[in-house]
């Protein structure tokens, strides 16, 4: 799977959470989650649902808002799995 497909899905993913109803629009690659109001509630969910539309498991140890940031750390975090979702 390339980037750009791994950044649609989880468009798709925050969409369904309501977040792109929320702002009127879509968000940018590089906003930050933090800001447009990803709690940690809301960052949980979000973990959940990534694991589940890409068949993996996200180890506690990652689960940093450094990797969770924005759409573009969790596609490079995706992107270097050592089980990769691009196979």
């Amino acid at each position: 799977m390339e980037k750009k497909e791994i950044v649609y899905v989880i468009r798709e993913i925050l969409k369904e959470m309501g977040f792109t109803e929320e702002l009127s629009r879509e968000i940018d690659i590089n906003e930050s989650l933090l800001m447009i109001g990803l709690d940690s509630i809301r960052f949980m969910e979000l973990v959940i649902s990534i694991e589940a539309r890409f068949n993996i498991v996200i180890e506690d140890s990652v689960l940093t808002m450094d990797n969770f940031s924005t759409i573009e750390n969790i596609a490079t975090y995706l992107m270097h799995l050592p089980n990769n979702i691009n196979k």
